[in-house]
């Protein structure tokens, strides 16, 4: 009788193991689910804020480039926004690279009625790694080129 409840025990014990594995099994896979999914996330905004940065120095660059005066030329000491306001021109940069994507600039004068004879700067970046694009517009008062207005 002995031997009968004996072997009855270790069935039992082989059903609780097995059990007990499987609910380690579920958590484990949860957590790890969890974090790679938390590590996604992470990496999601991590580029999102590196193409929004980009963006932001391209227009940074093309900002510096129109407040420089030109030493040659028909435009000799005329600032290049002065030429987009009085001219009309547009200037356009494709592709630079920088870091770790590339950039495109126009600028030109605007169009928008909020900001009627201002020059507006729009820059948009693309990451190398994964084509995510961002594009921010920068507006700058020609009389005053101090005062500026950022548009995502």
């Amino acid at each position: 009788m002995f031997l009968k409840f004996n072997n009855k025990r270790q069935g039992s014990a082989f059903a609780f193991v097995l059990i007990a594995f499987m609910i380690v099994s579920i958590i484990g896979s949860s957590i790890l689910f969890i974090f790679n999914n938390n590590l996604l996330q992470a990496k999601r905004q991590q580029d999102s804020m590196e193409a929004y940065y980009l963006a932001y120095s391209g227009a940074e660059m093309a900002y510096a480039s129109l407040m420089t005066t030109e030493t040659s030329g028909t435009f000799k000491n005329k600032y290049k926004f002065k030429r987009i306001t009085d001219n009309n021109e547009t200037f356009t940069e494709n592709n630079i690279a920088y870091g770790n994507g590339k950039i495109s600039v126009i600028a030109q004068k605007a169009d928008e009625d909020n900001f009627e004879n201002w020059v507006e700067i729009t820059s948009t970046a693309v990451l190398n790694k994964n084509n995510l694009t961002y594009t921010r517009t920068l507006y700058f008062d020609p009389d005053n080129p101090v005062d500026r207005i950022w548009i995502n």
